[in-house]
Formats: structure tokens, C-alpha cells, sequence
């Protein structure tokens, strides 16, 4: 995966509920025909011959999800996977707002932030071959600075990398 970090410092930490609540968008590609038990192409196969879905309205909207074996989510303070392992999944709601699939796989996808993106992809018979953050909220990587220009930057020039406060909550 890859694509933004919104990194918050200072006072702006204040905001992190408002960041870490907003709704997200992605970009990626998605390979039909298998599953892995990772979601992704580094996974465990599990299933083979499994037709992309013909008509993708049905991943649209509100749609239930649970935590898979290999996830990072935290829920009441348990990790993913220690849910996965209890065998006591709870499912919980997620949105989409927009996905837009090509026939190659390529894919855009706007969703509320619990949306579980290498898991839909093994809902839809597919595995997830690259992901790519491009959106938080009201932030877009088109307009973060690069990571390898933070990494470079000398620390009396770190403000040119910040956006102030008062600017983001526009």
C-alpha cells in the first residue's frame, strides 16, 4: 500500500478524531480469478477460477464486513487478527460511496474509513494487487509534500512542509 499519511503535529493533534474519522479514497488494482487469505497478492491461495462479478452495484452503499485473519483494525481494544483468531466476528458497517471498477482490474474507490479494502476484494473474487491512498477527509495526496522532501528537509525549513491549522480546518 501506499499513497497519504496526514501527519498531525503539535497543537493540531487536537484534530486526530476529526482526521482518523473522515471518509477515505483509493486507487488500486485488483487481480479476479483468486483469493488469498492476506487479501492480497502475498497471501496463501485459497480459491482459483472465480469470475469477476459482472455487475458491481452490490458493493455500493452500506455493505457488512468482518474483521479478517490478517488485519490491522483495532475493535474494543482487540487487534484484527485476536478477533479473526476467536472465531467471534461481529460484523460492522461500512460505505462505499463510489466505486468505479475498468475491465483490467484497475480501480477508484470512495468509502467511509472502516471499509476493509483487501477484504471487498475478496468479496468480489479477486485479490488486491497495488492500493494507493489519494484521500482523508479534505486532504489529497496531490497537495501533500512527498515523503523523500520531508526526509530531506533540514529542520529550519520543516514549517514550508506544514500545513498551519487554521488553513486544514477550512
Amino acid at each position: 500500500a501506499s499513497g497519504l499519511v496526514v501527519l498531525l503535529v503539535n497543537g493540531a493533534n487536537r484534530f486526530a478524531d476529526g482526521v482518523m474519522a473522515a471518509d477515505r479514497a483509493y486507487e488500486g488494482v485488483l487481480r479476479f480469478g483468486r483469493t488469498t487469505d492476506t487479501g492480497d497478492a502475498y497471501g496463501r491461495e485459497t480459491a482459483t477460477g472465480l469470475a469477476a462479478p459482472s455487475d458491481f452495484s452490490r458493493f455500493r452503499g452500506d455493505i457488512f464486513q468482518t474483521e479478517p485473519r490478517f488485519c490491522s483494525v483495532r475493535r474494543e481494544g482487540s487487534a484484527g487478527y485476536e478477533i479473526a483468531d476467536t472465531g467471534e466476528h461481529s460484523p460492522f458497517l461500512a460505505h462505499i460511496y463510489r466505486l468505479d471498477v475498468e475491465a483490467d482490474g484497475k480501480f477508484r474507490l470512495k468509502a467511509s474509513k472502516n471499509l476493509l479494502v483487501r477484504a471487498l476484494a475478496t468479496e468480489m473474487g479477486a485479490t488486491l494487487e497495488s492500493l494507493r491512498r489519494t484521500v482523508v477527509g479534505k486532504f489529497s495526496v496531490d497537495s501533500a509534500v512527498p515523503f523523500d522532501r520531508l526526509l530531506d528537509t533540514e529542520i529550519k525549513d520543516f514549517p514550508s512542509c506544514v500545513m498551519p491549522a487554521s488553513e486544514a480546518l477550512r
